[in-house]
């Protein structure tokens, strides 16, 4: 073989291989689909899934290939949020999964939205998990800074609290999310619990709810009055004709929003009377 032949085969070689691993590179994919959230960027917040409004108030998507289910109505701090941005911590009514494999636990936090932990099997058995504590532990806190001198202390923040994921090798790992307002889609969303907060407006203490009478819809002549702080509903006195002395109480819970500059508050939640029946409310009154 000549020389000049010898050289073509050469730079024939080169090429082929080049062109292989050219090919290799491109096959790779560039995110993991069985999660059900799409790998972010580096230094990106987190992915969020987009949820579906598939009836009045009810909204469904995958978070980490779970079906969680939330029904409305959906809330948000629009005083402290008075622009809709992606990331508003979101109220919700309830939260559930749908799929039959997977297990939730949710938390309104109040001033943070609805926090919740779902646990996914991975070869049977769903592991206790630390979500639980540390939400405790998230929650005395907050309650110490509100009880102290907010101006010169910082307030707690969940994600420094609450873990990427939980997990027990052989039985489950459990992943924690929070509800968001986005502004695409059904404008509802679930994300990691360590996206970050939007830019918040000037923060106003939220008025004490009380006064608030909700009729029990079986029963004209009892009404419940609620009462709550920083947007959580935490007492229901239960009264006859808007007689309360008897001192008797139902088990409530649920949110409140007080519009700003005016009297008018919206609550909702669910009641559990004295004899362990329940219903929902959901209600806007002016108490000026």
């Amino acid at each position: 073989m000549n020389r000049n032949l010898m050289i073509s085969a050469l730079m024939l070689l080169s090429l082929t291989a080049c062109q292989k691993e050219s090919n290799q590179t491109q096959i790779v994919p560039s995110s993991k689909m069985a999660t059900g959230l799409m790998t972010p960027a580096v230094n990106q917040p987190p992915a969020v899934v987009i949820m579906n409004l598939v009836g009045t108030n009810t909204y469904q998507g995958y978070f980490h290939g779970s079906g969680i289910q939330i029904t409305g109505p959906v809330a948000y701090d629009d005083v402290k949020y008075p622009t809709v941005v992606d990331g508003i911590p979101a109220f919700v009514e309830s939260m559930s999964t749908y799929d039959g494999a997977s297990v939730l636990t949710s938390e309104n936090s109040g001033t943070e939205g609805n926090v919740f932990s779902v646990s996914v099997p991975i070869l049977g058995g769903l592991p206790s998990t630390g979500f639980q504590t540390d939400f405790d532990s998230y929650s005395a806190a907050w309650n110490t800074w509100a009880d102290g001198d907010m101006s010169n202390s910082t307030m707690p923040l969940l994600q420094s609290y609450l873990k990427t994921s939980y997990s027990q090798v052989g039985h489950s790992i459990t992943y924690t999310g929070k509800v968001i307002r986005v502004t695409s889609g059904s404008g509802v969303a679930l994300t990691e619990i360590t996206y970050p907060l939007p830019t918040a407006a000037t923060a106003t203490s939220a008025p004490n709810l009380g006064g608030f009478c909700i009729t029990d819809p079986n029963n004209a002549t009892i009404q419940y009055l609620l009462s709550g702080t920083d947007d959580i509903i935490n007492n229901a006195a239960e009264g006859i004709n808007n007689n309360y002395s008897a001192n008797i109480y139902a088990t409530v819970t649920g949110s409140y929003k007080h519009t700003n500059g005016t009297g008018i508050f919206h609550c909702w939640g669910t009641i559990i009377r004295p004899d362990g029946t329940s219903f929902k409310f959901d209600s806007t009154q002016d108490l000026s």
